[in-house]
């Protein structure tokens, strides 16, 4: 297991490698995978429970917003969680803005 005596400040995860675009630039390999909810949700505990009081989730891809209800569920679990665990979280979203409306 691991040791949760280290503080874990920021987590990324790479909710899915598909994207609306494709820049020459990226280095996302465009494989179309879909990070499923109990692997971000274990993830996210694991950050949670580490020492420290101030944690950061980033959330990116590809496009993450291609899976809006994926998103929902992460950020509402771990927004949940750092509650409960009593440590503030920032949330962020990295997302080239194409789906936003």
């Amino acid at each position: 297991m691991f040791d949760l005596r280290k503080q874990i400040y920021l987590l990324k995860l790479t909710v899915t490698t598909d994207c609306v675009l494709r820049c020459r630039y990226c280095f996302v390999k465009k494989t179309g995978l879909t990070m499923n909810f109990s692997v971000a949700k274990s993830a996210t505990e694991l950050l949670l429970k580490s020492p420290g009081s101030f944690k950061v989730l980033i959330l990116y891809g590809g496009e993450p917003l291609l899976d809006i209800e994926l998103l929902k569920k992460i950020v509402h679990e771990a927004s949940e969680s750092a509650v409960k665990a009593r440590k503030k979280l920032i949330i962020s979203l990295g997302t080239n803005g194409i789906l936003l409306d």
